[in-house]
């Protein structure tokens, strides 16, 4: 069962719209609407642009379509497993700031999104949640240092075991040929794996086993990965805080909710690419350290800021406020 896979072929219900007398305006209504949906409501876009809101829901929903179709067949969207080439680099980047950590490449972790309860009692009780109370789907996703998505598992049920979800990730791990020998990610205690996976996946174990454990190596190394493991909470933090719907409830279709993760997931890792704007990539690669930037900024400022109050300083001595020489001390 994959509950991820999207259809966007011309068959699908997303893609199909009802002919009609009424003649179109240029733009496709999906362009128009997309964008407005993150940041209002439906009944708020069917005011502005004098639709139903009915329609407005079409739109988007065939705006997403398209918007996955396109990224699809770019790159820069992509969500891929890094090279052996890109897991030195971010090892290095790892190793840099915890010198315990070696041949660290990523971060996993799992992540619930809440979902609106389904009218199948089946289908209720699948993504119904015990622990957290409440109907969810569950996703799996590793974070690399610079902070893209290097593999993500979503739109399952809530009450699925991690273990269960990351078959995927599990059988990558093991492949020799998409993950060298020593390489390896960071979890925490409740990520659950095999003993197969034990150089492959770090995390503390359960208090009641590290308790015993005496050899205060192991105790040294156990907090570091504490430390460098909050890297996966940053990335989650910066996925819901860019994308406000994510803390909303998410549909009870399956494709459609897939869709609408799919989308997000691929446009976070655009951002990480392009923008670089990330808590996880400042962290690991910083771009402000470097002493020869932060002068060459202060330079900057000086130059305006003198700039700015010798053109004011014809005005304020005129005004014989304080002498144009004294502010530029």
């Amino acid at each position: 069962m994959s509950t991820s896979k999207i259809s966007t072929s011309s068959s699908s219900p997303l893609a199909t719209q009802a002919a009609t007398s009424r003649p179109h305006s240029d733009a496709p209504p999906g362009h128009r609407t997309v964008l407005p949906h993150n940041s209002a409501r439906q009944n708020s876009i069917a005011l502005v642009f004098g639709i139903v809101p009915s329609s407005v829901s079409t739109a988007i929903w065939l705006g997403l379509a398209a918007l996955k179709a396109m990224m699809d067949q770019d790159e820069a969207w992509a969500i891929k497993w890094p090279t052996p080439d890109t897991m030195r680099d971010m090892a290095a980047a790892v190793h840099a700031r915890e010198p315990l950590l070696k041949h660290v490449f990523g971060f996993v972790d799992g992540l619930n999104l809440r979902i609106y309860q389904p009218g199948d009692l089946d289908e209720q009780n699948a993504y119904y949640n015990g622990w957290l109370g409440d109907t969810y789907c569950s996703q799996v996703l590793v974070f690399l240092p610079n902070g893209e998505i290097a593999w993500a598992s979503f739109n399952y049920p809530g009450s699925w075991h991690d273990a269960k979800i990351s078959a995927g990730l599990y059988t990558l791990l093991n492949d020799p040929q998409r993950t060298p020998a020593s390489y390896a990610i960071l979890a925490d205690s409740a990520f659950p794996y095999n003993k197969e996976l034990a150089g492959r996946i770090l995390s503390k174990p359960k208090d009641a086993i590290a308790d015993k454990e005496k050899d205060g190596s192991k105790h040294l190394m156990w907090e570091a990965i504490i430390r460098q493991r909050q890297a996966a909470e940053w990335g989650m933090r910066a996925l819901q805080g860019a994308f406000g719907r994510l803390d909303l409830r998410l549909s009870t279709h399956k494709v459609k909710r897939a869709l609408l993760l799919s989308v997000i997931f691929r446009l976070h890792n655009f951002r990480a690419r392009h923008v670089g704007l990330k808590q996880i990539k400042e962290v690991y690669f910083p771009q402000w350290q470097d002493r020869s930037s932060c002068k060459l900024v202060l330079q900057w400022l000086r130059l305006a800021l003198l700039e700015t109050l010798l053109d004011c300083s014809s005005v304020v001595s005129r005004r014989n406020l304080v002498p144009a020489w004294s502010l530029c001390k």
